[in-house]
């Protein structure tokens, strides 16, 4: 006979749950971009996952496309700051090249 402990077991309790549990969506009020290596990598927060990429590439312009189609007067904001803060870096040209590639671009439907 088993001895009653108190303790219910891990498969009872999960028979209790009711099923799968779905996260929360995720609302992201950090920074956007966190710059990696010099200027030369960033990491880019999508809200839903974070994006590694070289700040030349043309994944980098996606990506900040991508976060920017919200408000693009943050990202924009984001990386005049690094400019700021890290003159050095070349983020004043890599702000340059997503403007030019039209990043920042509102489209209306």
């Amino acid at each position: 006979m088993a001895k009653n402990t108190g303790k219910i077991s891990k498969t009872a309790k999960a028979s209790m749950v009711g099923g799968k549990k779905r996260a929360a969506p995720v609302v992201f009020d950090g920074t956007r971009v966190v710059p990696l290596n010099g200027g030369q990598h960033a990491y880019v927060h999508t809200g839903g996952r974070t994006v590694h990429a070289a700040t030349n590439s043309e994944a980098f312009v996606a990506v900040i496309t991508e976060v920017a189609a919200d408000n693009p007067d943050r990202i924009r904001g984001e990386l005049t700051g690094l400019a700021a803060k890290f003159p050095e870096h070349g983020w004043d040209d890599t702000l340059a090249r997503l403007e030019q590639a039209g990043a920042f671009s509102v489209v209306e439907a």
